[in-house]
């Protein structure tokens, strides 16, 4: 007789584990074939077997950095990079995205690192810039964009120089006749029949030589300039400066009766050459033509104080205009303060001050559609606004010269000056 098997609690437990198991596994196979529909990091072995959105499948690869690229003209295009995985859903959604100004929207899939959308432009009922703002409008956080300027300019030009053609990503700021730094990569897809594409991806504009951006190294020295009818003034301030010019107060004075009316009440010494003569007075000083006929007033200046002046041609009875000197002078920058800058703002008239140092620039400028190299640009001089300080990024114009021969004119640059003097 056949002896019957007892189903026993413990082997319906195993039995369930074995179901459990196999429900799991089916459960991860779902999940991967779900997985690779995303195309975050998914590679196509063929490019017939590209999902429906993409329309280009390419590789992108470094050839060269540090390149000098020259813009000829806008293609009409604007770009986004972007290395976040996409679902087919949103990316459909893109590329069926309806945006004022866009014509079309083209999807590239750069292998194992970007997706490449590329805004084709239709610009009849609005301008470029409308466009590029719609873009970000509408696609803001779809892209997750932080500011318009995450947008590129697709532009056509060459590298400096040789004629190279490229297709130009730069900043959308830039424009036709601009020069930019950057990177030559090979872009190799299934788009063209040649398969490969030359793209520049710009990292710096090469800015215009009379608006360029600088840090400020360094401070030397504080540049004065003002009016004054005391050219011993920094003595009486007890101010320490270095190269000190004065020009001296000076009286405008049409009377010549009055030179022979001083020379009667005070005394001078006289020396003449050449028909010029100098009548010195000690605390001012004449200068004359034609002293013993028909005289004629060269100069009159001073350097008594503007209230004798004033007393000495009053008993005179003279019709006359005072003005004052000119002085100009340097602080050294380590030993200037907002004492001694109290003391020049209270004692001299229409002030100018600057700040003299050097900034660090770009090593190049553009003028005049024309590189400019730019000698010792890491410390160059320059003429700054009072308020600048070390660090300091600021706005210059570097100045030039220019060196004619050899067929065309050569600039050199000398001096930056700040755009805030």
């Amino acid at each position: 007789m056949e002896e019957k098997k007892k189903f026993t609690p413990k082997k319906k437990k195993e039995k369930q584990k074995k179901m459990l198991l196999k429900l799991s596994i089916l459960i991860v196979g779902v999940t991967m074939v779900t997985s690779a529909l995303l195309y975050g990091n998914y590679t196509p072995q063929h490019p017939q077997q590209i999902p429906n959105p993409i329309d280009v499948f390419s590789n992108l690869d470094l050839k060269s950095s540090g390149i000098t690229f020259y813009v000829e003209n806008f293609s009409d295009e604007y770009a986004f990079f972007s290395n976040r995985p996409f679902d087919r859903d949103t990316l459909n959604y893109l590329k069926n995205k309806s945006i004022d100004g866009v014509e079309k929207i083209e999807i590239t899939y750069i292998k194992n690192k970007y997706f490449l959308f590329i805004f084709k432009l239709n610009t009849t009922n609005c301008t470029k810039e409308e466009a590029l703002n719609n873009i970000f409008s509408e696609l803001e956080y779809t892209l997750n964009m932080e500011n318009k300027e995450n947008l590129l300019g697709i532009y056509n030009g060459y590298i400096y120089g040789t004629g190279k053609r490229f297709k130009i990503f730069g900043p959308v700021k830039m424009d036709a006749g601009d020069f930019g730094n950057g990177e030559w990569y090979i872009m190799t897809s299934n788009k063209t029949t040649e398969n490969t594409e030359n793209i520049a991806l710009i990292s710096r504009i090469i800015e215009k030589c009379e608006n360029m951006s600088g840090i400020v190294k360094n401070i030397t020295s504080i540049n004065v300039d003002g009016t004054t009818y005391d050219v011993d003034i920094l003595k009486k301030l007890n101010i320490k400066a270095e190269n000190i010019q004065t020009i001296k107060p000076s009286v405008e004075l049409n009377d010549t009766n009055v030179v022979r009316n001083l020379m009667k009440r005070h005394n001078y010494t006289i020396t003449t050459d050449n028909n010029i003569s100098t009548i010195d007075f000690g605390k001012w000083t004449i200068k004359v033509k034609n002293l013993t006929s028909n005289i004629t007033i060269i100069s009159f200046e001073f350097n008594a104080t503007k209230e004798e002046m004033e007393k000495i041609l009053n008993e005179s009875k003279a019709k006359y205009v005072l003005k004052a000197g000119k002085l100009t002078f340097k602080i050294n920058g380590d030993e200037w303060n907002e004492e001694i800058y109290e003391k020049i703002r209270k004692n001299l008239g229409n002030l100018t001050i600057q700040k003299e140092g050097s900034v660090i620039l770009y090593n190049l400028c553009v003028y005049n559609k024309k590189l400019v190299p730019i000698s010792m640009h890491d410390r160059f001089n320059a003429i700054m606004n009072l308020k600048r300080n070390i660090n300091d990024t600021i706005n210059v114009n570097v100045n030039l010269y220019s060196i004619t021969g050899g067929g065309e004119d050569r600039y050199v640059p000398y001096l930056a000056v700040d755009n805030e003097m």
